[in-house]
């Protein structure tokens, strides 16, 4: 459990994922907000300052999690949010991103590839608050 309690921002247009995955990040001491597409999320984002995104690749378009990723980094009260991505559709490519901005994976913290069990997906948001 979290000394202090840290919010999460989890975001997927799958109800099921959402309901599965708050119970198990509440239950591990976490706030947890959700949203259901990326313009919902940078909303929330905006209003609640997330310390991890949890966010899907594909939801409302095939790559609403980079495009969400990259307008959290560049809002200024929002750089130090760690973002998670999570896909069942891409696999992270190999080696780091390429540290230009012009790369998709610039703005992605960490990755899992779904399915995951939820222990995996609590051990990722852990090293993520750190």
């Amino acid at each position: 459990m979290q000394d202090i309690m840290k919010t999460i921002l989890l975001v997927d247009d799958e109800k099921d994922f959402l309901e599965i995955f708050t119970r198990v990040l509440k239950k591990e001491g976490y706030r947890v907000v959700t949203a259901a597409s990326g313009p919902e999320a940078l909303r929330k984002a905006s209003s609640v300052k997330p310390d991890v995104v949890v966010t899907d690749l594909a939801m409302d378009t095939p790559d609403a999690g980079f495009w969400l990723a990259e307008r959290i980094k560049s809002e200024p009260g929002l750089k130090g949010v760690r973002i998670l991505l999570v896909s069942g559709i891409v696999r992270r490519k190999q080696g780091p991103a390429s540290g230009e901005p012009g790369d998709p994976w610039f703005y992605i913290d960490d990755f899992l590839e779904k399915p995951f069990a939820p222990a995996v997906l609590v051990k990722h948001v852990q090293a993520l608050t750190g």
